[in-house]
């Protein structure tokens, strides 16, 4: 799936999908297209409202993470918890976050969302 009709520039991984009653498709997933080096990870969201023939994407996260300072090394996951609610009403996205992981060897990992209120 391209989220925005071109080939990713960096990597892009650990989907999820939710799709809303009236059949509108929403994902989020981490992405590094951010970060010319590909190692600081951001959180987007996208959106489909034509099963999934186009999409519109956007930032959710407020800070990238760079899973090499202790991220991997702890112990810690990414992407396992990463999840999507959605309803005529919230679109509620969750997903593992490593911008406050501590020095290994303690290891911690955030779970963060966005809610975004539908009109």
């Amino acid at each position: 799936m391209r989220s925005n009709g071109k080939a990713a520039p960096r990597d892009q991984f650990f989907p999820a999908i939710g799709v809303d009653p009236d059949g509108v498709w929403f994902a989020i997933w981490q992405d590094t297209r951010l970060d010319p080096a590909n190692h600081l990870i951001s959180t987007f969201q996208g959106e489909s409202s034509n099963g999934g023939q186009t999409w519109t994407n956007h930032l959710i996260s407020t800070a990238s993470f760079d899973p090499r300072k202790s991220f991997f090394t702890c112990g810690c996951f990414i992407g396992d918890y990463n999840q999507i609610a959605v309803s005529s009403e919230v679109v509620l996205p969750a997903w593992t976050d490593g911008r406050d992981s501590p020095p290994k060897p303690a290891g911690d990992s955030n779970v963060w969302t966005n809610v975004e209120i539908r009109s």
